[in-house]
């Protein structure tokens, strides 16, 4: 009985060296350690947690945290501006959209458009608007905004 037990006591101390020659890493300086997480899995993350999470000022700070790692991080600057939007700070979306535009990101975001000119029209600039809404029109693809925009500019226009 006291060689069985040995034999097994020996089973289960190779076994955990086995594990552990496996778990080592197999260059030097490489850590088995969790790796930085992506710009994109930040994005991601941080909308899940404005949209779904029920912590939306965090999700806002980790946006914020990728923009002072890139000031050009699309993805960053479109929701902000679209949080902004929703949380009716025209001025701050204003200028999240301003920045997007700058570089050339509609065409990602083409509803940025809408965004934009309703900042526009919420901050008394009603002939800025139009003008986003004219070069929308021109350049959306998706016919859905297209009609919503359509709908907006005959909004604004009418005031």
């Amino acid at each position: 009985m006291n060689a069985t037990v040995t034999k097994i006591g020996l089973l289960l101390v190779f076994g955990a060296l086995g594990v552990l020659i496996f778990l080592l890493p197999t260059k030097p300086g490489v850590s088995n350690t969790t790796p930085e997480i992506s710009t994109e899995n930040k994005v991601k993350e941080a909308i899940a947690l404005v949209q779904f999470g029920g912590q939306p000022m965090q999700g806002i700070q980790l946006l914020r945290e990728v923009l002072q790692e890139d000031p050009n991080q699309k993805d960053a600057i479109y929701h902000l501006g679209v949080f902004s939007v929703q949380s009716q700070q025209w001025g701050k979306g204003l200028n999240r959209f301003n920045h997007l535009k700058e570089l050339g990101a509609f065409k990602e975001f083409e509803d940025a458009y809408y965004y934009h000119a309703l900042c526009y029209a919420n901050v008394d600039s009603l002939e800025q608007a139009n003008i986003i809404l004219d070069e929308a029109l021109l350049t959306v693809q998706d016919t859905a905004l297209q009609e919503t925009l359509q709908q907006f500019k005959n909004t604004i226009t009418n005031l």
